[in-house]
């Protein structure tokens, strides 16, 4: 299943439909009357896309933060001023589109009121009774289970019911804090009442009792499913020290399906994109070329042998970031504080300014604009030894973004290449336009924002 943040879209649609209601509220209060024209639409239109666009940047979306404290009501008076701000900009400048002054007082002040009313009310209504919490079963006291419980712990919404022992040899103890219990337990329709899914996480051989019960489990209308496809929908990545050579069997793996959007229209995209991104972004570019030169010199170009596509090798091209000569210590790759970087590459790094030459490697078709990082042939060799499965992550084309790249901080240990491959694992399960369109919207806050640079 795709990993759809589907609480945040459904705030989005509660967003949309009472940014639509401020604006003709605000018409309707004005003109004593209910207005409708072509270009109240493209106003309101434009308001919809300004309004939603900064409540993502700004976090406003993200469902782990408390609606209802100080610091939330602060920032979200901030960032209904910046859209105050910037609708009045936009106006000023497209007089064909201007509202009337009272009227766009009046949408920002419902639209204030309104969103952040439906925050509050999304936080303790829909999350807390609506949604609820999910009461989980985990068939299996192995180290796969271990994991998958100290993961979900950091889950507010996903309680742990209890375990469930896969073996025949049964011996009543505690879990940490969970009972174990024997699979006969799950005979029981009154505990079964609350439960909603059951996680099978152990590569032991089942039982036929343990078969039985989840038989028992599905005829009574209780999910159950593997771990890594659960770990898939909860975390948005596959785990890569459970899986095997059979998952990737059993698994159906959509970014190696020559699909249209595979084959065709990704391509075109990726073109499109670059051509037009390269041509946005010339001024800035050649502004920073200039920098880079003032700052230490030339070259500003930097090149370096990646592995992309089946392992096959490729120039990229950055804008150069490091002092000439210093590339090649790495022993302070991935570091905040990394010494080889010149004052320049720090503020080029922070808001992605360096990456803009790799969409000439885009319209040369060596890489994607979103799919797993091109690393260096050397990254490339050490990780291969050390880590299961890393070398299928080049059965597609590297990105600029991706995935990984919009969840994870950059960083070049064992540890780092291991989180970074389960995302990529998962992108290349899951790759799909509506995946793409997900990257590319999360790149843009990142990239804002200026997140997790190095």
């Amino acid at each position: 299943m795709l990993y759809f943040p589907k609480k945040k879209f459904m705030l989005f649609i509660l967003d949309v439909l009472f940014l639509s209601l401020a604006f003709v509220l605000s018409n309707a209060i004005r003109f004593q009357k209910l207005v409708l024209s072509d270009i109240l639409f493209f106003q309101l239109l434009l308001i919809v896309v300004i309004y939603t666009l900064i409540f993502y940047i700004f976090d406003f979306y993200d469902l782990r933060q408390s609606f209802g404290n100080v610091r939330f009501f602060l920032k979200f008076q901030a960032g209904c001023l910046v859209g105050f701000l910037l609708l009045s900009t936009i106006f000023y400048f497209l007089p064909y589109l201007k509202t009337g002054r009272s009227v766009l007082i009046l949408t920002v002040f419902y639209i204030y009121i309104f969103c952040f009313l439906v925050r509050y009310f999304f936080e303790k209504i829909v999350l807390k009774i609506i949604i609820g919490s999910k009461n989980v079963i985990i068939v299996g006291t192995g180290s796969e289970a271990r994991f998958l419980y100290e993961a979900l712990k950091e889950k507010d919404h996903i309680h742990i019911k209890s375990f469930i022992e896969p073996v025949e040899a049964f011996n009543n103890f505690y879990f940490h804090p969970v009972m174990v219990e024997s699979c006969s337990t799950l005979m029981n329709p009154k505990f079964l009442d609350n439960v909603d899914l059951v996680v099978i996480a152990t590569k032991e051989k089942l039982t036929e009792d343990i078969l039985k019960c989840m038989l028992y489990c599905k005829s009574k209308n209780v999910d159950v499913i593997d771990m890594p496809t659960y770990y898939e929908e909860v975390f948005g990545k596959v785990p890569v020290n459970f899986i095997d050579y059979e998952w990737f069997i059993a698994s159906r793996l959509y970014g190696l399906k020559k699909t249209v959007y595979n084959t065709r229209l990704k391509g075109v995209i990726d073109s499109v994109v670059a051509f037009v991104g390269l041509l946005l972004s010339l001024p800035v570019l050649l502004f920073a070329m200039l920098l880079i030169i003032i700052d230490d010199g030339l070259p500003v170009i930097f090149r370096q042998k990646r592995v992309g596509k089946d392992g096959k090798l490729f120039t990229s091209y950055k804008l150069r970031t490091m002092k000439v000569g210093h590339e090649s210590f790495r022993d302070k790759a991935g570091e905040v504080d990394d010494p080889r970087v010149t004052r320049v590459g720090r503020l080029l790094r922070k808001f992605r300014i360096d990456e803009i030459p790799q969409m000439w490697n885009v319209l040369r078709g060596e890489i994607s604009f979103i799919g797993p990082r091109a690393l260096i042939p050397e990254e490339v060799e050490k990780f291969t030894k050390e880590i299961p499965f890393f070398g299928f992550r080049h059965n597609v084309k590297p990105g600029i973004t991706g995935w990984a790249q919009v969840n994870y901080k950059h960083g070049v240990s064992i540890e780092d290449a291991l989180e970074k491959l389960q995302y990529d694992l998962y992108y290349i399960k899951h790759l799909s336009p509506i995946l793409d369109l997900y990257i590319f919207l999360k790149t843009i806050k990142v990239v804002v924002l200026g997140r997790g640079a190095r």
